[in-house]
């Protein structure tokens, strides 16, 4: 059953539903790139604060940043694609760079990291590797405005320790990019202090964060009390106007839920999230393919309905046949089925539509596209047109 919710709170217009959405996929604003954003919230500010109030998140609008202060979705369905690595630099910087100047050389704020992982008691070797994670760390914190490239390119430091590049520390900023904390040692119990930071004791409060976190909502994933949310409480008065202030529409089923963004509300599928079905190019169509195939073909999950399951022998197998009968698909995932089935995978389980744990099991989910149309017939030629008979029927191609 699919039901759509009307927006009846006058102020919860597109603007405010687009911008909401926008804080969901990226909780860092800066001035000087997301200025539009910014404005939109300083105009609204009071009926944002509201909405992510009723999922007890907190947002801080400074003058020249915004933070969403959410928690992480699990971490099966993170899409950010940072190896831990490359994380683990991303706040060894921060550290360091908590004590520089606001104006720093880039060789500098990598000294100050290397010393923050000593005190850390993170091993420190120096090579490509290294430098590489050290990077993608930096990167993230550029992507959250935290530090500024101001001159230079950062991609020197693989080749240089002490690269021309000057680097904008904003303090102020650094104060927020820990968003939540947990009073476990991470070193101690590492599971516990993930959890913490993730766990929302309130089971509304808890699947509402989820129907708006993640892609589906299935049933047989839900503990007993979550389970009775989504029975009795998933429709109820605060859920409509959540999900109207986001300016979404409610699809329940018997196999789980999800809240969708309508059509009309996006002008391009990359504002929704980095993982996008359907999609584009060779992945996207041979993950569509290969659910139309599974759907009809796979076996059945016992205990979880809806579902079907293929192994992963069969899921390569299927690719290969799939590419042998596209002629299109890039030469590089066609030639190998099973570097296009690590991709798929890649794109299908931080959408929650898969889940791989020896077989791999596709959600009923990935039933609610449509199969790809046929492809285009082949042009024929028009035939002359007779201009002594113009009187005569002729045949056109319409």
């Amino acid at each position: 059953m699919t039901e759509r919710l009307d927006v009846y709170n006058p102020n919860a217009s597109m603007e405010i539903a687009a911008v909401l959405r926008r804080l969901m996929l990226n909780p860092w604003l800066v001035a000087g790139r997301d200025d539009e954003q910014i404005a939109t919230i300083r105009r609204h500010e009071k009926v944002i604060k509201d909405t992510f109030s009723r999922l007890g998140w907190q947002i801080t609008i400074a003058r020249d940043f915004v933070r969403l202060r959410k928690t992480a979705p699990p971490a099966h369905l993170s899409s950010s694609g940072l190896r831990a690595a490359a994380h683990t630099w991303m706040f060894l910087i921060a550290a360091g760079a908590e004590r520089l100047r606001p104006l720093e050389r880039l060789g500098a704020i990598a000294v100050a990291a290397h010393e923050a992982a000593a005190t850390a008691g993170v091993p420190v070797t120096g090579d490509i590797t290294e430098r590489r994670a050290l990077l993608a760390g930096l990167r993230e914190l550029y992507d959250r405005g935290v530090l500024e490239e101001k001159d230079g390119n950062s991609d020197d430091y693989a080749a240089s320790d002490d690269p021309e590049v000057l680097v904008a520390i904003h303090h102020q900023r650094l104060l927020h990019l820990i968003a939540n904390f947990s009073l476990t040692d991470p070193l101690d119990d590492p599971h516990t202090f993930l959890s913490d930071l993730r766990r929302e004791n309130d089971d509304m409060r808890r699947m509402r964060r989820r129907v708006l976190d993640e892609a589906v909502i299935h049933t047989i994933e839900l503990d007993p009390d979550e389970a009775d949310w989504l029975r009795r409480r998933a429709g109820d008065r605060d859920s409509r106007a959540l999900a109207a202030a986001f300016a979404l529409y409610r699809e329940r089923r018997e196999e789980g839920l999800a809240w969708v963004v309508p059509a009309e509300s996006f002008r391009y599928p990359r504002e929704l999230g980095p993982q996008v079905l359907p999609g584009v190019g060779t992945v996207a169509q041979a993950a569509l393919d290969l659910c139309d195939l599974v759907a009809a073909g796979g076996d059945a999950v016992e205990g979880w309905t809806g579902w079907r399951q293929v192994t992963y022998a069969q899921v390569t197998e299927i690719l290969a046949e799939l590419a042998a009968t596209n002629p299109a698909w890039a030469a590089e995932d066609a030639a190998n089925p099973h570097l296009l089935a690590s991709k798929i995978k890649a794109l299908l389980v931080p959408l929650n539509l898969l889940h791989v744990d020896g077989t791999w099991k596709f959600s009923p989910a990935t039933g609610r596209w449509k199969s790809r149309p046929a492809p285009p017939r082949a042009r024929t030629e028009r035939a002359p047109i007779d201009r002594t008979a113009s009187d005569q029927p002729q045949e056109t191609l319409l």
